[in-house]
């Protein structure tokens, strides 16, 4: 997952950017969005901070990415021997040469606390890398600098696995293009709400940003008490903006007759759809 945007150099627009990432990687937990957001905060407000400073107008290039590990970087127009600029080298320089960079974070809270500057605190980077356990690097090229920070993690999303209840079994493929769900025997138990309605739940989450197809060709039967948390999950598709096709066997009598009024139903969503299967 990528994200890219060139921000103009004003206050306001940082939060804008923080809330537009939190939202892009909302099935996330909680501290890594937090985690997140608090990286790109202290990166973007340096950047103000040095353009407003030396009145430059230019826009900050931000970028973020997320594979097995998650990247952060700015990029900036800088005043080419400027003493700011040769300061954050030796700051990065020296947080990645310390042993213990949660000590050098309190040191200089310490300095602080004896010696206050305005504007001079150099906490964000220390905070980036102790509190946020931050890789931090630059690159320089011209008057241009690049600010980086890295780390490793892991996936993060939720281990989506397939569900067996009674005779009912609903198999979750995670494919390159999309997400395949299949429903197989029979949904006959006498109050299945309880169940689907976790589950399908858990599904929604696990398919933000990405695609699903949902196949009933292998369900037997199913009685009404199945319908009510298809219809939420349905619901809760829509409404976060994940791309679903439900495909029935057009074939079977009972499916035709339940999913005819779902298809009407759904037919001004814009993101999901119910249709009949291709066999």
């Amino acid at each position: 997952m990528k994200y890219r945007i060139k921000m103009k150099p004003k206050w306001d627009n940082i939060g804008k950017i923080q809330e537009k990432l939190g939202k892009k990687i909302k099935n996330r937990d909680e501290e890594f969005i937090n985690n997140i957001k608090m990286v790109t905060g202290e990166l973007l407000e340096n950047s103000v901070k040095y353009y407003s400073k030396h009145n430059i107008s230019n826009r900050i290039d931000f970028n973020f990415s997320l594979t097995d590990k998650v990247t952060i970087s700015i990029n900036n127009q800088i005043i080419t021997k400027n003493k700011d600029i040769g300061s954050l080298y030796l700051l990065i320089d020296e947080i990645n040469l310390c042993t213990n960079v949660y000590d050098m974070f309190y040191d200089r809270l310490q300095v602080i606390l004896d010696n206050r500057k305005t504007g001079e605190s150099k906490l964000g980077l220390l905070r980036i890398a102790s509190e946020g356990n931050f890789k931090l690097s630059y690159k320089k090229h011209n008057n241009e600098i690049s600010i980086y920070a890295k780390k490793k993690v892991s996936t993060g999303v939720i281990n989506m696995e397939s569900l067996n209840y009674e005779d009912l079994n609903i198999e979750v493929l995670d494919l390159n293009t999309h997400i395949k769900v299949s429903w197989s025997g029979k949904s006959r138990t006498q109050n299945p709400e309880n169940i689907l309605d976790d589950y399908l739940a858990k599904l929604s989450k696990y398919s933000i940003g990405t695609k699903m197809v949902i196949n009933f060709d292998k369900l037997e039967s199913m009685n009404s008490s199945t319908i009510p948390p298809l219809l939420t999950f349905i619901k809760n598709l829509e409404e976060n903006n994940i791309h679903a096709v439900f495909e029935y066997n057009v074939n079977k009598d009972w499916q035709r007759a339940s999913f005819k009024p779902l298809t009407v139903i759904t037919s001004k969503f814009n993101y999901v759809k119910i249709r009949p299967s291709s066999i």
